[in-house]
């Protein structure tokens, strides 16, 4: 179990969903329950990855959809989501275009 919970850690520190979701997956198979705070960490920051995945291709969405009001209350989630900032500083732009 400690392995399975280092796993946990690393994945949680790298941020990666992939790794997240498979060391998850062994934590279950190792009998570590919701309850362990390693794994509720892990699954904290999955679901904040997931988060951040479903807001980029939000604004992904609101930019191909040259909507000004789309692309505001995406860039607002983004933001709160922990969007990279270039991502982000890319819609403005984008924004700004549409606006003018």
């Amino acid at each position: 179990k400690t392995l399975v919970r280092r796993a946990l850690q690393d994945a949680s520190e790298r941020r990666d969903r992939g790794e997240l979701e498979d060391a998850l997956a062994r934590a279950t198979a190792a009998g570590l329950g919701h309850d362990d705070p390693t794994v509720q960490n892990a699954t904290k920051v999955l679901q904040q990855e997931e988060w951040k995945d479903m807001a980029f291709e939000g604004l992904l969405s609101a930019c191909a959809s040259e909507s000004i009001r789309a692309l505001q209350l995406a860039l607002e989630e983004a933001r709160v989501a922990s969007v990279p900032v270039r991502d982000i500083t890319n819609a403005w732009e984008w924004l700004k275009t549409l606006v003018h």
